[in-house]
């Protein structure tokens, strides 16, 4: 349970750096939906989707994998905490084959086409680029988006000082949330902004 405890935090925190949001939803799909194919999801997936939901990643499941996929329910989520590899990869290739694989929880951005070296169709101008393309332009998003983020953390905490907010009162986390919603989805020029906030250098 530890290490799926620090993986839905660490999938939350890749998907809000991907798209430069606060509260992401993450979707868990399991692979047991009845106790005599094991006790995996009662014992372990449920009590971590708990865990991880009390700490404010908004975390639901588990699900059987071939009804989220297959059915479309995917969709609904933000991203897919899948149990192991070809659980999630599967799934994915089939529904998306231009995606981009993304790695979270690094201090660089990592991402690659979903495919392949395709060795056999090497220099016959048969691959499809697109794929690399996606990848490549995900990066350059990714590396965006952490630099928003990076910003909106530090102007957070000096809206906080400077204005003395105090975190435990309703009204003041709905400020920050409203600021924070401005400041990436609306009118940034609107974000009151403490006199001496000095952007970071790109």
């Amino acid at each position: 349970m530890r290490d799926l405890g620090h993986a839905a935090p660490c999938a939350h925190r890749g998907l809000r750096h991907r798209r430069a949001a606060h509260r992401r939803q993450c979707a868990h799909p399991t692979p047991a939906t009845a106790d005599w194919l094991g006790r995996e999801e009662q014992e372990i997936i449920r009590p971590a989707i708990v865990e991880a939901f009390s700490k404010g990643v908004l975390a639901f499941g588990p699900f059987a994998a071939d009804g989220l996929f297959a059915g479309g329910g995917y969709a609904k989520y933000d991203g897919i905490l899948a149990m192991y590899h070809d659980q999630g990869l599967a799934p994915f290739k089939s529904l998306s084959p231009d995606g981009v694989n993304f790695t979270a929880g690094l201090s660089a951005v990592r991402t690659s086409p979903d495919h392949g070296t395709a060795f056999d169709i090497a220099g016959k101008d048969k691959a499809d680029p697109q794929s690399m393309r996606n990848a490549i332009y995900a990066a350059i998003d990714i590396a965006e988006h952490r630099r928003a983020w990076a910003e909106w953390t530090r102007l957070q905490t000096m809206m906080v000082n400077e204005y003395g907010l105090n975190l435990a009162d309703l009204s003041a986390r709905q400020h920050l949330m409203q600021q924070c919603e401005r400041y990436f989805f609306g009118d940034a020029e609107g974000v009151q902004v403490p006199e001496n906030f000095v952007p970071p250098k790109p």
